[in-house]
């Protein structure tokens, strides 16, 4: 067969006519990053005994861009690896490890067993629309669910104790809601970059660290806040701290008119929100007196008629350079 082996190292699978199933020699111990890349034809790769435990392997890589792979197979009697129904974990199952591109079914149920699913695991999996995590997951990697074009819905356990990685959702273009469990206490950056169909995001009770760069999605329409989150809440879709006296941010693709809240003394902050910063849709936006503060940028590339009841009052700041 078409395999580069670089002492115990696949380097690359070579295209080979006809061929659909990759039998990975015994010896080689490790997969190298996008070893498999482009190889249309595949439907089948067989791991042998030989290669390495995932914690120590790049096989989460070598395995990406193989559009018709529909499973992933290993031996019974291998010590590091199963597969079930063409999907690659762990010996005990605790951790998922991939799936394959082409997997043929549109709800997928993560196991009960597993405590950790790996970087990329379900990345460009085309035809999952729904994925279920258990309550048993401990951790989620980097890009787990990136490049899942068909993806719809996501259903979290009550509880996840953990913050949102890298990436997670990165370009799942037909995602339309989300909502971030209790436990999730952070959301890193670039979550939901290139999600075009997301209008909703639900922020969970225990959230406290988030900022622009985790919410950019330009279809976004509303947040809501958990009615028992004691750091943000929300109102006609829009952020605020607790106490509804800063105004955090309104949604990108939020339209229509608006009327700021006279509890409302500050729009953005500092450090990590910028108020109505791409709000295209919006035609108007109307700024009480009892607003003092304001972010210099708060309403750049936002095309709505501002009017102030008391502009020569506000303070127009600028935010921290870290």
């Amino acid at each position: 067969m078409g395999f580069i082996i670089n002492g115990d190292f696949l380097e690359k699978y070579t295209k080979e006519e006809g061929v659909t199933r990759a039998v990975i020699p015994e010896g080689v111990k490790d997969i190298r990053y996008h070893a498999f890349d482009d190889r249309d034809e595949l439907t089948s790769i067989h791991i042998p005994n030989s290669l390495y435990p995932w914690e120590e392997g790049e096989i989460n890589f070598g395995l990406w861009n193989c559009d018709e792979l529909v499973e992933i197979t290993a031996n019974e009697d291998n010590p590091n690896y199963v597969s079930v129904d063409g999907v690659l974990y762990s010996r005990d199952m605790t951790a998922l490890i991939r799936c394959p591109n082409a997997i043929d079914t549109k709800r997928f149920v993560i196991p009960d067993t597993v405590t950790y699913i790996g970087d990329d695991a379900f990345a460009e999996c085309y035809n999952i629309e729904e994925i279920v995590i258990p309550s048993s997951i401990e951790l989620i990697s980097f890009s787990a669910f990136c490049n899942c074009s068909s993806l719809k819905k996501v259903v979290f356990p009550k509880y996840m104790p953990f913050s949102i990685n890298d990436d997670m959702f990165m370009f799942c273009t037909a995602l339309e809601e989300i909502t971030i469990p209790a436990g999730v206490t952070s959301l890193c950056t670039q979550i939901f970059h290139g999600c075009t169909s997301l209008k909703k995001i639900t922020i969970g009770k225990d959230m406290e660290d988030f900022d622009d760069f985790s919410l950019s999605a330009p279809a976004l329409e509303e947040f809501e806040v958990d009615l028992f989150n004691q750091h943000y809440t929300s109102s006609d879709g829009i952020l605020y701290n607790n106490e509804k006296t800063i105004l955090l941010r309104c949604p990108v693709a939020k339209s229509g008119d608006i009327i700021i809240p006279e509890s409302v003394t500050q729009i953005g902050d500092e450090c990590s929100f910028g108020g109505f910063i791409d709000c295209r849709k919006l035609k108007t936006i109307h700024v009480p007196a009892s607003v003092k503060r304001i972010l210099n940028d708060a309403f750049r590339n936002c095309h709505a008629k501002v009017t102030y009841e008391d502009k020569d009052s506000i303070e127009f700041f600028e935010k921290k350079r870290f």
